[in-house]
């Protein structure tokens, strides 16, 4: 069975592929269902990546239209970043159109970012449509209350043959049923997490990058962007070190439009002899050694705290920091219910880096309120956690059924 996946270039993508490397940093549950697919023998994949901002085009470079991915055993097609909104949706949509009708697939996965050429797809009914959500942002929400353009609305409620929605906390389960035309399959799954391997030690690891072994370590991972709590991370850590600028390390792992803004922050920290650095975007293995060696780690996504690097760090049995709920957006609902109160340590959404300030001051004043709330984490986390083969698995399973008419 042919199956084509249009996903967009997620911005760890984008050098991992310009210089023939695999796997891509970020986007796991992407990565590890192209590898599945590639894996099957009843399977032909063919993929097409569009770049959807310029940072990540550029970054890519924009010279081949054609990238060979030895892992896959493909050649991918990347259709580069156009400034014009209008005219980089139209030209994807041509393309990718035209892919379709030459090629004949039974079936297109298409990642959310290119809702409007997989809205066109289902409806003018080309192949089996399947469109994939890596969460849900406030945007959509709105959407599906009966908010934003007519347009957006008509897009998302085209026939699609299935809506997969990743369960990172978001309210996906509760908001997707309305945002979608009424009978579209809904499926809203946790990713998988695999058993870290040890491979290098915390010495070792801290000796990469210069930093001391005698201070705790405060960990954040995941694009530096406003929705990730980013810069409340940053402002919340300036408060503690400047105060006490020994308490700890803090170590930032991604890259993103906040930057810039935590490269400032971060000579301002160290200036008054804290520790703030900022390591960008890093092999998949080397960012499970963080998760392992950290003494406490902050999540501070305003969208919902069960994604990729969250459940990973569940895994590794980290000392974990998370916003409350939000029960008006069903924002982190499904997370209260998965994590106990004694399992992480909550602050309230409308003053994170205040709050984080508090929290981190106490927390690294006591080694047995860390270790209490690890062990309470330990206890839920097999409620919580799979192996990402048995998630791709059935994700790929589904797609087949779906692909044989099933």
């Amino acid at each position: 069975m042919k199956i084509l996946v249009v996903s967009r270039l997620f911005s760890g993508f984008a050098k991992p592929l310009r210089e023939g490397q695999w796997p891509p940093a970020g986007a796991p549950a992407i990565y590890k269902l192209l590898e599945g697919l590639a894996d099957d023998p009843e399977v032909e994949l063919s993929v097409i990546f569009t770049a959807k901002d310029a940072e990540t085009s550029e970054r890519l470079g924009t010279e081949r239209r054609k990238i060979a991915v030895p892992r896959l055993g493909i050649e991918a097609y990347v259709l580069d970043y156009r400034q014009s909104s209008a005219l980089r949706e139209g030209w994807h949509t041509a393309v990718i159109l035209s892919h379709i009708l030459r090629a004949k697939p039974d079936l297109v996965y298409f990642t959310n970012a290119n809702l409007v050429v997989a809205s066109i797809a289902a409806r003018l009914r080309l192949a089996k449509t399947v469109l994939r959500f890596m969460g849900l942002f406030p945007h959509e929400k709105r959407v599906a209350d009966g908010g934003g353009r007519a347009l957006v609305r008509w897009l998302y409620r085209a026939p699609f043959s299935l809506a997969l929605c990743t369960e990172e906390g978001s309210g996906g389960a509760v908001y997707l049923p309305r945002l979608l035309r009424s009978g579209v399959p809904l499926e809203v799954i946790l990713n998988g997490v695999d058993k870290p391997e040890r491979k290098t030690t915390r010495a070792e690891l801290l000796a990469r990058y210069d930093l001391p072994e005698a201070r705790p370590v405060v960990l954040f991972v995941g694009r530096l962007e406003f929705y990730k709590g980013a810069r409340e991370f940053a402002d919340g850590m300036l408060d503690l070190l400047r105060k006490t600028p020994d308490a700890c390390t803090a170590v930032v792992v991604g890259e993103g439009t906040f930057r810039t803004d935590l490269e400032q922050i971060s000579s301002l920290i160290e200036a008054d002899g804290g520790i703030f650095r900022l390591i960008g975007g890093i092999p998949h293995d080397e960012v499970l050694d963080w998760y392992r060696f950290s003494d406490i780690y902050v999540s501070l996504n305003m969208h919902g705290n069960l994604s990729n690097a969250n459940l990973e760090a569940i895994a590794c049995g980290v000392c974990l920091i998370l916003p409350e709920s939000d029960p008006k957006s069903s924002t982190d609902v499904i997370t209260d219910s998965l994590i106990p109160d004694d399992a992480a340590i909550r602050l309230p959404r409308n003053d994170l880096p205040a709050a984080l300030s508090r929290a981190l001051r106490e927390l690294l004043s006591s080694k047995a309120r860390q270790e209490a709330l690890r062990s309470a984490l330990r206890q839920a986390a097999p409620a919580i956690i799979r192996t990402w083969n048995a998630r791709i698995g059935y994700e790929i399973g589904r797609l087949k059924e779906l692909s044989s008419g099933a």
